[in-house]
């Protein structure tokens, strides 16, 4: 979980495997994108992404396991 208060600004860490995040409380922005409750959006291996929120928001954010092929 990461929680963002009220006007706060966030880079979510880097990741080696896709990272998916889910909107559980309020809105903002992903990437300049706007999210709102119930939002989901994914990020690719090593994507960044600059998250924002005037009002707070919180986020699930589940990375996903790396698999060999």
């Amino acid at each position: 979980m990461l929680k963002l208060d009220a006007g706060a600004r966030a880079q979510i860490p880097l990741r080696a495997s896709i990272q998916i995040g889910f909107v559980v409380v309020g809105e903002g922005e992903a990437n300049g994108e706007p999210v709102r409750k119930y939002t989901a959006f994914s990020l690719k291996p090593q994507e960044t992404c600059a998250i924002a929120s005037r009002d707070g928001m919180e986020l699930l954010l589940v990375g996903l396991p790396m698999l060999s092929a």
